[in-house]
């Protein structure tokens, strides 16, 4: 084998290895980007489960109702806070 065939080998080891690096390193990028928009997605809605837990507790401290108890606790385990 002459020296341009080494070459072209050479070249096609390097653009294959270059290849597995790259799809690593850009699915390892978009796993952290996929994390991060998802940790801040469920912490928005615990927020938002909590506030609406929260003005139902305080509509229903001055006339209890059972509809408001069932929102409360629908919040409440919206917020992955289960009681046992």
């Amino acid at each position: 084998m002459d020296a341009g065939g080494y070459a072209a080998r050479a070249a096609a080891v390097t653009s294959v290895a270059t290849l597995v690096v790259t799809i690593v390193v850009a699915g390892r990028r978009e796993q952290r980007r996929w994390a991060r928009g998802a940790l801040t997605d469920a912490f928005v809605a615990f927020l938002s489960a909590s506030w609406q837990h929260s003005d139902l507790a305080k509509g229903s401290a001055t006339s209890p109702d059972t509809s408001s108890a069932d929102a409360m606790a629908g919040q409440y385990g919206e917020m992955g806070l289960r009681r046992t």
